[in-house]
């Protein structure tokens, strides 16, 4: 079977309809909050949609090219797509409004990985598609004790804030990035 597909993708108001070569057609729904479709790559089976949210943050959708399923999907802030399409990189979300001193915290998704095995914690893995999950990802900066430390109420002298966008090497090896702290 060819995974070689050429997609079309064209936004409604809550969906997104999908057209696989073979003229399968799957529908699948958007959050009300998204305000754009922006990235949309393939890996293997798996294909990354990035969707642009009101209020300047990102929601990733992770859908299973064969049957067109949602396996996963989260909220988050400067996603960027590996060259390679085999990872994303991105800030964790935290709530823009209400909360005091939140950090940036640094991530990376891998999608040749399932949805369990992208959270770091049984109770992550256990909560679900669209959860919160405070463990998403790879930690990669900060790490140690401090990347599973709460990304809001930190003090301000501890807490990271990215400065620029997340940029990856062009072998996908690497992420480079600014960080004030």
């Amino acid at each position: 079977e060819s995974l070689t597909a050429r997609a079309v993708a064209s936004a409604s108001k809550s969906a997104l309809s999908l057209r696989l070569q073979d003229g399968t057609n799957r529908e699948i729904q958007l959050s009300r909050d998204v305000e754009r479709v922006d990235v949309m790559a393939r890996h293997g089976d798996r294909l990354a949609i990035v969707n642009q949210l009101f209020g300047g943050g990102a929601e990733v959708m992770v859908v299973d090219w064969k049957s067109g399923e949602v396996v996963d999907r989260f909220w988050c802030y400067a996603p960027s797509l590996s060259p390679d399409h085999s990872s994303i990189a991105f800030v964790r979300f935290y709530p823009t409004h209400f909360v005091n001193s939140p950090e940036s915290q640094y991530r990376v998704y891998r999608l040749d990985r399932t949805p369990a095995q992208n959270r770091q914690s049984s109770k992550d893995q256990a909560a679900g598609i669209g959860s919160p999950a405070a463990d998403l990802g790879l930690a990669v900066y900060p790490t140690g004790r401090r990347a599973m430390r709460p990304n809001v109420e930190v003090p301000e002298a501890k807490a990271h804030q990215h400065m620029s966008t997340l940029v990856w090497a062009r072998d996908s090896k690497a992420l480079a990035f600014v960080d004030a702290f």
